[in-house]
């Protein structure tokens, strides 16, 4: 084995060149790139102690790939990282993997041996398709490597995970699509977000000594019950408050409750995602938003902001006087003043101009820079002030300067000549 049988860039093996059947990587390798060695003749892969990022397909189609140790610091085995390998029949993944995506071992049609640790908090879909254990066990409930719950009867109405299951992954999402009920024992210790899919999902029954979970009135918490996960959406209330000892809404965790009409969210919660809550469900806040971590970043576009605001009961200014983030500030001002025209949301803005001028007149928020225009928010001091901050930024917002120009044309029908002149 000759060092050019390796391209290397940086840290990064690129692509495994050579033809040996054994290959000992060098030492520094970082990173094992994108189907580096896919589709190649070797059988005993050893990786240096360096290595910290194994990327997807890295190993995919290798059909005599046989022996590969996987080094302790890696967290993720990516998305078809062993797909078709025929050959291999012992994995040991070390403690620091947290995540098994997509198609990882899919195809490893001996794969006998399988260890993951209790570390390993998601699995994607469909990650030990053909293995063999899944044409040898003979239950309904086959369980692989180190507490995998594999596959389970399909549209049981009452599921009842077994005893000794640690992870329940994504891959069983299709065999719970009528299930109602779902009992959860004390071994497991990670559910993936993209099981709990079920429209009829009703119930949630956890073990007392569960150490991740808990269920209240049938909703799934985690055990200190700081965390909501998922409520059951095939439930007949109308309205669902949140206890307040919630501080995190999962992703996806109302995302099916349609029969919800008002979710009423405490003090204490602080963050949840824009992929929380079902369409048409209105939030109602407990108290204040003081301290709130708003789910809205500075790379929204304004119709999501929209769509979460509509969600809301009336947001009030004393609420949009709490949100700290002066950015969100700009998209809740607008979408506030389009439903009260109340003057207080332009003097706020102007207020805190310096803050947020160089962000609204930057040329990728052209967009929304033009709804303020179409509602007539700025006076035409402010849009002067706008107009001299684009200017002084020429070289690159030449588009955002002629709009401002075109508008206070429209407006005033008069425009400075030392304006015209600048550009």
């Amino acid at each position: 084995m000759k060092q050019g049988d390796f391209e290397i860039e940086g840290t990064t093996l690129v692509k495994y060149l050579g033809n040996d059947e054994k290959v000992i990587v060098p030492d520094g390798v970082e990173v094992i790139g994108r189907g580096a060695f896919s589709g190649k003749n070797v059988v005993s892969v050893v990786l240096p102690a360096s290595v910290r990022i194994i990327e997807e397909s890295a190993f995919a189609h290798c059909e005599n790939l046989a022996s590969i140790n996987i080094p302790y610091g890696v967290k993720v085995i990516a998305d078809s990282t062993f797909m078709n390998c025929d050959s291999l029949n012992n994995i040991f993944l070390p403690d620091t993997v947290t995540k098994i995506e997509g198609f990882a071992f899919s195809g490893c049609k001996s794969l006998d041996s399988f260890h993951i640790s209790e570390n390993v908090t998601e699995i994607g879909r469909y990650p030990f398709e053909c293995a063999p254990w899944k044409r040898r066990q003979g239950n309904n409930f086959p369980i692989v490597g180190d507490g995998v719950l594999f596959a389970c009867p399909k549209n049981l109405k009452n599921l009842v995970i077994p005893y000794g299951v640690k992870y329940v992954p994504a891959i069983l999402v299709d065999a719970i699509q009528q299930t109602e009920f779902i009992q959860i024992p004390e071994t497991v210790v990670s559910i993936s977000k993209y099981f709990l899919q079920s429209h009829q999902l009703r119930e949630f029954f956890v073990a007392e000594n569960t150490p991740n979970y808990c269920s209240i009135d049938g909703v799934l918490y985690s055990k200190d019950k700081k965390t909501l996960f998922f409520y059951p959406p095939n439930r007949t209330e109308t309205v669902f408050e949140i206890p307040d000892t919630v501080e995190t809404i999962k992703e996806r965790a109302f995302l099916y409750a349609d029969r919800l009409k008002t979710i009423i969210i405490p003090e204490s919660v602080k963050k949840f995602s824009n992929y929380t809550f079902c369409e048409g469900v209105q939030l109602q806040f407990k108290g204040q938003w003081d301290g709130f971590t708003l789910p809205i970043l500075d790379s929204w576009k304004f119709t999501r902001v929209e769509q979460f605001l509509n969600r809301m009961q009336s947001p009030s200014f004393e609420t949009f006087m709490n949100i700290r983030n002066k950015y969100c500030q700009l998209y809740f001002a607008l979408y506030l003043y389009q439903k009260s025209k109340d003057e207080r949301y332009p003097q706020i803005v102007f207020d805190s101009i310096d803050y947020t001028v160089k962000f609204l007149v930057a040329p990728e928020q052209i967009n929304l820079l033009t709804q303020f225009l179409e509602c007539e928010f700025f006076s035409m001091e402010q849009i002067d002030y706008l107009l001299e901050k684009a200017i002084e930024q020429k070289v690159e917002n030449t588009e955002v300067v002629l709009l401002l120009l075109e508008y206070k044309n429209q407006h005033s029908g008069y425009i400075a000549p030392e304006q015209r002149f600048k550009l």
